[in-house]
């Protein structure tokens, strides 16, 4: 049974894992300027086991070289990060995606480290285009269990907020391995797209 809470702001609220933008960005440093390309942008999956541990990172959307981006990766994974927590407030493993732009003749801003949705659905059948962001949590078979309203720039009404989490309850997301290779329940934000 899917559960489903409509604010978001709860005291055992789900939470994702949670880098340090500072140490996003030391990580970026430490990838080696290359003169043919020195600015680059990407989107890193990064997969955090209930440790805080950075088990996996996986880029997307990126322009840049791929060993640069590969070394990206090697520094991000070892990082140290707040682990995400399941409704129950107990650390649990999560995904997180985060936006990272390198511009070596700029200053570096811990607000050029963005985080976004890993992932984005589209869900028609309304009268007009709105945005819902949720965080779920996600059984070790990938269906969604549990389903929060995410703290947002967009407005959202109760009524998006149900049809948006009742949706969620039919789509399959795809099951994690933790490290290990065993299937883990996980935490992950998903963006809606209510469109008409």
């Amino acid at each position: 049974m899917l559960t489903l809470i409509l604010t978001g702001l709860t005291a055992n609220a789900l939470a994702l894992p949670r880098p340090d933008p500072n140490d996003i960005l030391r990580a970026t440093d430490g990838v080696p300027v290359a003169r043919s390309n020195p600015s680059w942008t990407t989107e890193a999956l990064l997969f955090v086991d209930q440790t805080g541990d950075v088990f996996e990172c996986a880029t997307q959307h990126s322009q840049g070289s791929e060993r640069a981006l590969r070394q990206l990766c090697y520094q991000l994974r070892r990082m140290d990060v707040r682990p995400a927590s399941d409704r129950e407030g107990r650390p649990i493993h999560g995904v997180i995606g985060v936006r990272v732009t390198r511009f070596p003749t700029e200053d570096r801003d811990p607000n050029l480290v963005t985080e976004y949705p890993d992932m984005l659905l589209p869900l028609s059948g309304t009268q007009a285009d709105r945005m819902v962001e949720t965080v779920v949590e996600v059984e070790a078979d990938g269906r969604i269990s549990h389903c929060e309203l995410r703290n947002s720039v967009f407005e959202t009404s109760e009524a998006d907020v149900a049809i948006v989490c009742d949706f969620l309850s039919t789509v399959p997301v795809g099951t994690m391995n933790g490290a290990n290779g065993v299937p883990v329940r996980y935490v992950r934000s998903i963006k809606v797209l209510v469109s008409g």
